[in-house]
């Protein structure tokens, strides 16, 4: 794990806006720091990376990397890369056993279409072509690890963490009213959008090709207007797909699943460096970490706990670790030490993101890298294997619902806002209780608020996962997503149902927007590597050949087959228990600990300091939030770490 950033322009840049941005990549690559510049015709190509050594320790791995025809800069890890060797490059000459060489002689000796379908791994890279002035650049297939790209007057700019650009004489920093629009509806910044106009993000799964000679260094105001550039190809190395061939036993389903994590999992415990594991104890960390147990017993788990009871897990992930009989270090966090953590929030962070979950992430992380440098997590599951809530409640009540008229969802929007909620409460209670898991009475508040926007899938699911919305009057929104429209279409997939389709949205947007971009900037900001069993192309691919009923079976149970997986290793009684969700009670916290804290970013001063939020929206939602009339937890977080972000930036 490591970062990097490319500059390419037509003249020489100072020593110090070099370093300046070396220096912002430092956390995530405290090991050794480098630049080299390369001149190519009459291109300057500057090469800077900092390393986080896992694999091959030696100062030979350290990068950037070079041979007579490519210099390689890289984050992430390949796990299958001795064997890549043996296949593609056995007349190659190796001087390190790093992952970087591999990767450096594979783009030497092959096509890299007839060998990126087998790599197994996370990344993003650069890479230099000595011979014909080419830039090649990719990213792994789910997204989690960064690359931005910044096209400004005089020069391209590729990185790991936008923050390393802004160093560079042109750069643009004008904030992109898009990403802003998208920002509020999502609580992050989705790909390809970027914070700052003219810089975008690579999306995953994708490539670039760039004729430096050809390429004219313009600011492009789009991202497709960036690759439909001169001197630019763009395409996409690899696509999710979903198998209309299914498995129709789910014994052999069960056996394959099985096997591909076991594979996984054993593939990603090789490292050179202490390497432990995240154990939260839900259903999907608790089967990586019975896996990882079985092939490395002594292999160490790492938990945050909470003083809040309805959001802690720490006893049953305990209780699964004393099971596994591997050792267990957990931290529970106060009130006191997650407020504090807040403060650190907008150094791990370069644009602006309001998953609170994100804080209890930063925790964990700092927890894990007192004792490792590498842990595996269970994130991703819910995603492919049908875990989230709204994947249950599509399941069962959106049929009913799509067949009530407008007016019928418009009451029951308007009751369920009556005192203090007093009444979505009892409606919870009676019906749903053994249903959801989590916060839940908010979830269900937060959904039943939404119902009466919702008229079909498509709606249900834009719903679920959006915050501020037009009608809100917190600005006039000039991005109108439609990212999500082809996956509801009848042409796509045409045997999978609502839920799979809302799986195959969420992999292609929330997966990588906030779940892997809040894992990776929390622990890279304390120098920890993060690995996502999950997210191995094999069990991508495994997962897309179940039908519908082997994720939510018949009986409504979410990642039934993990759950039957996980039966094989732990007993249900330990298991079968509600999950509580990730999370901190930032709802109440903005309205005690952190109600000046909240006020103080909500205010007229600092949102007239940039002028994007409409002040009688904020002030409406943080009134009625402070006065418990409704819950505005997510509204509210999304415009304070904005401004925290804004005023950081200064």
């Amino acid at each position: 794990m490591c970062g990097f950033f490319v500059h390419i322009s037509n003249k020489t840049v100072s020593n110090k806006a070099l370093n300046q941005s070396l220096g912002i990549l430092k956390r995530r690559g405290p090991d050794h720091q480098k630049i080299i510049h390369y001149q190519f015709q009459n291109k300057h190509l500057y090469f800077g990376h900092t390393r986080l050594a896992i694999l091959d320790l030696s100062q030979n791995a350290n990068q950037p990397f070079q041979n007579d025809r490519f210099i390689l800069v890289y984050n992430g890890e390949i796990y299958n890369h001795m064997s890549l060797r043996l296949k593609y490059c056995e007349r190659y000459k190796f001087l390190t056993s790093s992952d970087t060489e591999t990767l450096i002689a594979l783009f030497s000796t092959n096509s890299p279409e007839l060998f990126m379908e087998d790599v197994r791994g996370m990344f993003s890279f650069v890479l230099f072509d000595k011979n014909s002035g080419e830039i090649i650049a990719y990213r792994d297939r789910a997204g989690e690890k960064p690359l931005y790209i910044s096209s400004n007057n005089d020069f391209l700019f590729f990185t790991s963490d936008i923050a390393a650009a802004k160093f560079h004489q042109n750069f643009n920093c004008n904030i992109s009213h898009h990403a802003v629009d998208a920002y509020l509806q999502y609580g992050n910044i989705p790909y390809p959008l970027c914070i700052y106009e003219n810089s975008f993000k690579l999306p995953p799964a994708s490539k670039l090709n760039i004729d430096i000679n050809s390429y004219p260094l313009i600011p492009s105001t789009s991202f497709n207007s960036f690759v439909n550039s001169h001197g630019i190809k763009f395409n996409y190395w690899w696509k999710y797909r979903i198998q209309e061939s299914k498995y129709t036993n789910f014994l052999d389903a069960k056996k394959n699943i099985h096997e591909s994590l076991k594979n996984a999992v054993r593939s990603q415990l090789i490292s050179d460096v202490p390497l432990g594991l995240f154990l939260s104890g839900g259903i999907d960390s608790s089967l990586i970490a019975s896996i990882a147990a079985n092939e490395t017993p002594s292999i160490e788990c790492f938990n945050i706990g909470f003083e809040f009871s309805e959001y802690d897990e720490s006893t049953q992930a305990k209780e699964i670790a004393n099971h596994l009989g591997v050792k267990f270090t957990s931290l529970t966090c106060s009130r006191e030490n997650a407020i504090d953590e807040i403060q650190s929030i907008n150094n791990a962070y370069s644009e602006p993101f309001s998953d609170s979950s994100q804080i209890p992430t930063m925790l964990i992380s700092r927890l894990a890298r007192s004792n490792a440098t590498v842990v595996l997590t269970g994130d991703c599951g819910d995603e492919l294997f049908g875990g989230y809530n709204r994947y249950l409640l599509a399941q069962k009540y959106s049929k009913y619902l799509f067949l009530l008229p407008n007016s019928v969802k418009k009451l029951i929007s308007k009751v369920a806002r009556i005192g203090n909620s007093h009444f979505s409460e009892s409606v919870f209670n009676y019906f749903f209780s053994k249903e959801l898991s989590g916060n839940k009475k908010n979830r269900l508040l937060k959904a039943i608020d939404k119902i009466e926007n919702i008229n079909n899938d498509l709606d249900y699911f834009v719903s679920m996962i959006t915050e501020w919305k037009l009608k809100d009057g917190i600005r006039n929104f000039e991005y109108l997503d439609e990212r999500f429209t082809k996956y509801f279409k009848d042409s796509y997939s045409p045997q999978s149902l609502g839920f799979e389709r809302m799986m195959a949205a969420d992999f292609h947007s929330y997966m990588t927007d906030d779940i892997l971009c809040k894992v990776d900037r929390a622990s890279m900001h304390y120098s920890l590597e993060t690995r996502v069993p999950f997210l191995d192309a094999d069990v991508i691919d495994q997962s897309l050949k179940l039908p519908s009923y082997f994720k939510i079976n018949n009986k409504l149970q979410t990642k039934y087959i993990l759950k039957e997986i996980l039966a094989e290793y732990v007993p249900r009684s330990i298991f079968e228990k509600p999950k509580q969700g990730f999370g901190v009670p930032i709802s109440e916290w903005m309205k005690k600990d952190l109600k000046d804290f909240t006020e103080d970013y909500c205010s007229s001063a600092v949102n007239a300091s940039h002028g994007f939020f409409n002040q009688l929206a904020v002030n409406k939602i943080l009134k009625e939030h402070m006065q418990g009339e409704a819950n505005h937890e997510h509204k509210l977080w999304t415009i304070v770490q904005f401004n925290s972000w804004y005023l950081s930036q200064k």
